[in-house]
């Protein structure tokens, strides 16, 4: 394929260099790329210079000098003048990254061999020019040094170029200017210290007078001091202050106080740089978007940390790999959908059951997601300087870190799969991974390869690709394995994830370096320490994050022997790792205490269980993705939000049955192929909270437009954080009721009166969960301060609040709450929960309108006490957010005799060891039963584990 046009103009985009490399490699060959290779250590080359390395480096393999014109003179290089040339600095970096995996298994790194020629270079070039040495030249040797130390000793090269930016900080503007553009130079063997890097490239941009990018750069930085070793570099607000450009154009969550030991921890997967799309998408701006990232999720009280800053801190990836595994949230922005970062992804994804978002900006391409329908968040592209762009994105990533809108965030393979998640263990019980290894087998050797050229292969490289997958499927043959190929698979008879984490072993051609391809490459060798084997075409550049992978390489063409070759090598690594317990992945090379995910044998999803995740795109458009089973499907429903929200106020506003209103809803919003529950089936729902608030309970139920049958229906919240507080097992119970409401709400300074059953339902409940060996305390008609001194006298497994609850009540000053009424002026919220030392691990919400959520669309919803709202959030949002395991409520008016009927026939089926899914199925029946003309049955909203049950008591000595 021809270089790109405007090679030489601008620097290339990543996919970009990956192709002019690939088209260079062909052109000049294998011997010119190893020359490339090395020479992308220096910044800047000369002839003489590149000679050295020449004869240095490649003499062992009788190359010859006109190599070094191949090196000069190719489009991938730019002459300066002088007789200096440089190459594209992407170029530079994929060629820096293919020199580390090539030479990984020397003793010493060649990248560090090539620095000490070039040290020794600069020194005899600086002698011979004794004192009369030409401008340019002194220019290119004082670079070339300062890269030579970088990778000699990063430590001293760090803290030098930080004691330089601090002498020359408020200096000559051509001594900023240089040491400012010095930071591209030495950014690799320096990429530990990233604020250093911005810090400098910062500077040089006010130097060049290009104060937009310095304003945006430095005020990511914001107030605190660069510091490396002794040296203290002034915050980067005084430079801007000092430039006449204060803080308040920083991004606008910056500045946003957070409580210190509120801190959580957010990783943050991004290219660097600014790209411009292929195809002529739109421009992205890497740099820039991790520092609105950055500063919008500091006020939502996360410290952030790009990922590449990450893996610079070590060569075996252990503080990369632990923080993608521990921290509170993930942001991937895959905009520019670079390999290395797609990678890493799938290893999130592998690594973390929830608590990763993914956004994408508007215009970019569909990228990786075909292995995760839905798992993307599009967000509108940001220009700088737009304050109103800004403050929306900003919202979207609070919301996103709040868990509120966090559309489809938990990872497939832990949806489509029965897997526990990964656990770290303690140093003493390390030797556990290796006694017990994941070791999922179905039979099958999974062989993943582009589904299609992502450029335009020759037709010798394209015939290699495909001999390359045909001898992976006969070598799997000949192992006893049945090869399985999912890009010639059109029946769609398993989904990826399932593919995936059941195969028994994994072959992987990343000579095509699609995003899919090296997404389901992250999933997997995070998933399992071995059975993984990565094959790719010899010139195939590697991303920084796959440089020390085992890999497999063959050339092109794949003739007869070199075809023979590779089966050979194939098979034997087959039989290698399906007779060992040899650990592949980086992952767990890095992180040796890791234990790898466990099959769920007691906690197998009911068969017929199906898991509906459902997000709102838009107004109007509900998209959906089922997975039953090894199948799954996506599906997206456009509906008229006006009709929808009509209907609502009319299902909402009376207990009586509405089988119609609910049929007519299934109608206008469920997918046409989704079909009806099995008999005996279940349904889970992943939602956030533009679908919380449809009544699933009622609109699933629906059946042949006259009747609604109820069904097995619970509700988890999509991308929900994984909470860290311990909860409570204390088989305690605390069971309040009817609680005292005077002298709360201004225009019923008497209270409510009494909620009839109340008592009768507390009594029955308490003889429940004693008879099962609960300690019950029971609180009926008593006032605020009695009610929260019981609260807080001890830790409770299980609390039931039946009372009369509101939805954001208005307090004045613009502030509401959300909870049940109690007396002089208390309310009973998620606040006063959150303050319990242990959360309780079941809480029941038995008030009218205690689980309401906002409808769709933005209209206010009366509540049954008169109270006007327009709600965002429920007090069940809060509470399973702080870490209750099941939260039970209803979403609108429900009867009194209904009500106790739900609660009591709901215990006695916990009690007795059901688990959550059959107990409040049992509940819903009970209550149709009970009052057949009534929707209280449907009016509860389950949240939790399915699976959830009881902790069962100590058995007695």
């Amino acid at each position: 394929m021809p270089y790109p046009a405007h090679l030489g103009q601008r620097p290339l985009e990543v996919l970009e260099a990956y192709a002019a490399l690939e088209q260079f490699a062909n052109d000049y060959g294998e011997e010119a790329l190893l020359l490339l290779m090395h020479a992308s250590i220096p910044e800047t080359l000369r002839a003489d210079l590149l000679d050295l390395i020449r004869v240095n480096f490649l003499s062992a393999r009788n190359a010859d000098r006109s190599l070094e014109a191949d090196v000069l003179f190719a489009p991938l290089t730019t002459a300066l003048g002088g007789g200096f040339y440089r190459v594209d600095p992407q170029v530079r970096w994929h060629c820096m990254a293919l020199l580390h995996s090539r030479y990984r298994d020397d003793t010493r790194p060649r990248a560090l061999r090539v620095a000490e020629l070039l040290w020794c270079y600069v020194d005899a070039a600086e002698k011979r020019a004794g004192g009369a040495i030409d401008p340019q030249m002194a220019e290119f040797l004082a670079i070339q040094r300062w890269v030579a130390l970088a990778f000699i000793d990063p430590g001293a090269a760090a803290h030098a170029f930080a004691d330089a930016l601090g002498q020359f900080g408020s200096g000559p503007v051509a001594a900023r200017l240089q040491l400012g553009g010095l930071a591209a130079a030495i950014e690799m063997p320096l990429a530990r210290e990233q604020s250093l890097l911005a810090y400098a490239r910062g500077m040089n941009a006010l130097a060049r007078g290009d104060d937009d990018n310095g304003r945006r750069i430095l005020g990511a930085l914001g107030n605190e001091e660069i510091r490396v070793g002794d040296v203290v570099l002034r915050p980067a607000s005084a430079l801007l202050s000092e430039a006449g450009m204060a803080s308040p154009d920083t991004p606008p969550m910056a500045d946003r106080p957070v409580t210190p030991d509120a801190r959580q921890r957010c990783v943050v997967l991004i290219g660097t740089g600014a790209r411009t799309a292929l195809g002529g998408g739109p421009a992205f701006d890497a740099d820039f978007s991790f520092a609105l990232i950055r500063a919008a999720l500091a006020g939502a009280g996360f410290d952030c940390e790009r990922a590449s800053a990450l893996a610079a801190r070590d060569r075996q990836g252990e503080a990369l790999y632990a923080a993608l595994f521990a921290a509170d949230l993930v942001v991937a922005d895959l905009s520019s959908p670079e390999p290395g970062l797609c990678f890493l992804l799938g290893i999130c994804l592998a690594l973390r059951p929830a608590g990763t978002a993914v956004i994408v900006a508007d215009g970019s391409a569909e990228a990786a997601f075909t292995i995760a329908p839905g798992l993307h968040h599009r967000y509108r592209a940001v220009p700088p300087g737009d304050r109103e762009a800004e403050e929306g994105f900003a919202a979207l990533l609070r919301s996103i870190a709040s868990g509120d809108t966090l559309p489809l965030a938990r990872s497939p393979l832990y949806l489509d799969t029965a897997l526990a998640p990964p656990q770290m263990l303690d140093a003493a019980d390390a030797a556990q991974v290796a006694q017990a290894p994941y070791a999922a087998d179905d039979g099958r050797c999974l062989i993943v390869r582009a589904a299609a050229p992502l450029t335009a292969l020759d037709s010798a490289r394209m015939a290699a690709l495909n001999t390359a997958s045909g001898i992976a499927e006969a070598c799997a043959s000949e192992a006893g394995l049945q090869p399985h190929r999912p890009d010639l698979d059109t029946t769609g008879s398993a989904s990826p994830a399932t593919l995936i984490a059941g195969a028994g072993l994994a072959i992987f051609d990343i000579s095509e370096q699609q995003p899919d391809t090296l997404l389901q490459l992250g999933m997997r060798l995070g998933l399992m320490p071995g059975r993984c084997i990565v094959i790719a075409e010899a010139r195939t550049p590697l991303p920084l994050e796959l440089a020390d992978l085992p890999l497999l390489r063959y050339p092109t063409p794949l003739g007869t022997r070199e075809a023979d070759d590779l089966h050979s090598r194939l098979f034997a690594q087959i039989k290698h790792l399906a007779a060992g317990t040899a650990v592949v992945s980086p992952v767990y090379v890095a992180l040796p205490r890791l234990r790898p995910p466990r099959t769920l044998a007691a906690a197998t999803p009911h068969p017929s269980r199906r898991t509906l995740i459902v997000r709102q795109h838009g107004p109007g458009n509900l998209q959906y993705h089922s997975v039953a089973g090894e199948r799954s499907n996506d599906w997206t429903v456009r509906y008229q939000p006006a009709v929808i929200e009509n209907l609502m106020r009319q299902f909402s506003s009376t207990t009586d049955a509405s089988a119609a209103i609910a049929w007519n809803l299934a109608q206008l919003i469920l997918p046409v192929e989704l079909g009806d529950t099995p008999p005996g089936g279940s349904e889970h729902l992943l939602l956030n909270h533009d679908t919380a608030a449809l009544p699933w309970e009622a609109i699933l139920a629906a059946r042949g437009g006259g009747t609604m049958t109820p069904i097995a229906i619970t509700r988890s919240l999509d991308g929900q954080l994984q909470a860290t507080r311990a909860r409570s097992t204390s088989r305690h119970a605390l069971l309040i009721g009817n609680p005292l409401t005077t002298q709360t709400l201004p225009d019923m300074a008497e209270g409510f009166p009494p909620l009839e059953g109340v008592w009768s339902e507390l009594q029955a409940v308490s003889r429940t969960l004693m008879s099962a060996g609960y300690a019950v305390t029971v609180s009926e008609r008593e006032n605020a301060a009695e009610i929260i001194g019981k609260l807080f006298s001890r830790d409770f497994e299980i609390m039931l609040v039946s009372g009369n609850a509101v939805h954001e009540y208005p307090l004045g000053n613009g502030r509401t709450v959300s909870g049940f009424v109690l007396s002089d002026g208390v309310f009973l919220s998620a606040t006063e929960f959150a303050q319990m030392r242990k959360p309780p691990r079941l809480v029941f919400l038995n008030g009218c309108h205690a689980g309401y959520q906002t409808d769709p669309g933005s209209g206010a919803t009366e509540t049954g006490h008169g109270v006007k709202t327009s709600g965002s959030t429920s007090m069940v949002g809060e509470l399973l957010r702080m870490g209750v395991d099941c939260v039970l409520a209803p979403a609108w008016a429900v009867s009194d005799e209904g009500a106790s009927i739900w609660s009591q026939r709901l215990f006695e089926q916990l009690a007795n060891g059901a688990d959550l899914e059959t107990a409040s199925l049992a509940a819903r029946v009970a209550a149709l039963e009970r009052a057949p003309n009534e929707t209280t049955w449907a009016a509860y909203q389950v949240w939790g584990d399915p699976d959830f049950r009881l902790t069962q008591p100590a058995t007695a000595s």
